[in-house]
This record gives structure tokens, sequence and C-alpha cells, in this order.
């Protein structure tokens, strides 16, 4: 099962084409994994931070702790997806 999940990539040769296992689907899971887990530890920093000063609850305070901590997750996807190219 797992050897079907590996992507291929096709490097041109002079006498045809031959198929190597690339790393692109660690890299993606890696991305994810550590992305996801950085949308939880920034969506309870920023609530934390919202409850220590006093904003007051409803919907566009929890809008907002979304918004923010999926910019951070999207930004540190971008940087794992940067330091480590497939």
């Amino acid at each position: 099962m797992i050897s079907k999940l590996r992507t291929t990539v096709c490097k041109k040769k002079s006498n045809g084409c031959q198929f190597t296992t690339g790393n692109a689907l660690t890299t993606s899971m890696l991305g994810l994994l550590i992305s996801t887990v950085v949308f939880f530890v920034a969506s309870y920093a920023i609530k934390r931070y919202m409850d220590d000063n006093n904003y007051p609850r409803g919907l566009t305070r929890s809008a907002l702790i979304f918004c923010i901590a999926l910019l951070i997750s999207y930004g540190t996807a971008f940087v794992v997806d940067f330091l480590f190219p497939s």
C-alpha cells in the first residue's frame, strides 16, 4: 500500500526514461503535519492573549482567531516547502 503512494519522477535520458521514487509525498506530509500542529498552537495562544486582554467573545473574535491562525499555518507550510523542496 505504501509503495503505491510514492510518487515517481521520470528523468529524461538519451536512452529513454528512468523512473525513480521521489520524496514529494514525504515533503507534503511533513508540511501538512507541521502546519496542523502550528495551527492549533497558534489558535490556543491567540485565544489566551485575547482572554487576558478582555476582548469580548463573539463570532468576530472567533473568525479573527481562525484567520490569524490560518495565516500563521500557511506561512509555516510555505517555509517547510521552501526548506525541503521535493
